[in-house]
């Protein structure tokens, strides 16, 4: 009788399943891709949505006040703690000593914008002890107001009488508010509070607010490109209610979009101490310039990260350099003009810088900025 013993079966080979393994892990890698592309897109959404609802609580603001929300210190340039939230006049394109170089200009408008201003004029945060706001529960010392959000109207000034009667400092706001530094010190009588309104934003949805510690100074400015790559933006440390910071009193209140990073506020420059008036100063123009510098005045034009990286059928450009108009803006550090017509007639603009949470303030068409989200207001 034969007996027939049983196949042997052969196993996976190491190299056979070295290839399965990395198999599997492009397919993972595809799909996890895939899935992170999904949610940025749906936080892009959600970013885009976000800013129209802050858009249509600023267009509300200057339909009681007569005027946008004004600039607070978006960054800590040569400023220490809370002071970071003072109100920051526009830099003025002036060529020469008044009051400073057109170079300079160029720079510190990237540094004029607020990260601030949202929840300060759009929520109210303040507490009674700075804009008066609020009834309280247990007593009139008591800082603590029932409602919690909700602003008095801040004045012709925009700031609650800080630049009319001091040097647009927060922390006048209570004495801007109340007292009339014109009148008799022995005779001290109240200026009027001005009227209450409830908060133009509502936190509901995907609005969520934290906090920010501003950077001791902002890094250098740069000189050419390659320092541009190497300086990048103001380094803010965001920080939720989890942190153990939350209640350090140089925190910020800020409005975050869906990348967990502050939305931006940037305003078309107004006169001093008028936010109601467009600012009309201009500069000089230098003609012996390469290119050339034309007069300009100022507006969002010259802020960099606003304009587009790429043109296209919805972006017109906006380069006219002509030394016969206004319409110029700075160019960037590859001497480019090139803006929207949407940057350089708008009244505000709200900034994210998406799913990177980076952005180059100084070069136009660059990598960190394919993914900006910008909303322009008028």
């Amino acid at each position: 009788m034969r007996l027939f013993s049983p196949r042997h079966r052969r196993g996976f080979t190491v190299l056979e399943l070295l290839v399965v393994i990395a198999i599997v892990g492009i397919v993972a890698g595809l799909l996890l891709a895939s899935l992170r592309g999904a949610t940025d897109r749906s936080r892009v959404v959600k970013t885009r949505s976000i800013m129209r609802a802050v858009s249509i609580g600023l267009d509300a603001f200057k339909s009681d006040h007569g005027y946008h929300p004004v600039v607070l210190s978006g960054n800590s340039q040569g400023r220490q703690g809370p002071a970071w939230r003072d109100v920051v006049p526009a830099p003025v394109p002036i060529v020469g000593n008044n009051p400073f170089p057109l170079a300079d200009y160029a720079i510190n408008m990237q540094r004029w914008y607020s990260m601030t201003t949202i929840p300060e004029f759009l929520l109210g945060v303040g507490g009674r002890e700075v804009d008066g706001y609020g009834a309280t529960d247990v007593d009139s010392n008591s800082l603590d107001e029932r409602p919690s959000l909700g602003i008095r109207s801040p004045g012709l000034d925009g700031a609650w009488g800080s630049t009319i009667f001091g040097a647009g400092l927060f922390e006048d706001r209570f004495f801007g508010l109340y007292q009339d530094p014109s009148a008799n010190p022995s005779q001290m009588r109240l200026r009027n509070p001005g009227r209450v309104y409830g908060p133009y934003l509502g936190l509901e949805g995907d609005i969520r607010l934290g906090k920010v510690l501003p950077a001791n100074s902002w890094p250098s400015s740069p000189s050419d490109e390659q320092e541009a790559n190497d300086v990048g933006q103001d380094p803010v440390r965001v920080i939720d209610e989890n942190s153990q910071d939350w209640l350090n009193p140089d925190a910020a209140l800020v409005l975050l979009d869906p990348f967990d990073r502050p939305i931006e506020y940037f305003c078309n420059p107004y006169a001093p101490g008028d936010p109601s008036t467009v600012d009309q100063r201009k500069s000089t123009g230098v003609a012996s310039a390469t290119p050339l510098v034309p007069q300009m005045r100022p507006s969002l034009a010259d802020i960099v990260r606003l304009r587009p990286t790429a043109f296209g059928s919805e972006s017109e450009s906006d380069g006219n350099i002509s030394a016969d108009v206004f319409n110029s803006h700075v160019p960037d550090l590859r001497g480019d003009f090139s803006a929207s017509i949407s940057a350089r007639t708008a009244s505000y603009a709200l900034f994210s810088s998406g799913a990177d949470a980076l952005y180059n303030p100084w070069l136009r068409s660059h990598p960190l900025n394919d993914d900006n989200i910008v909303e322009f207001g008028r």
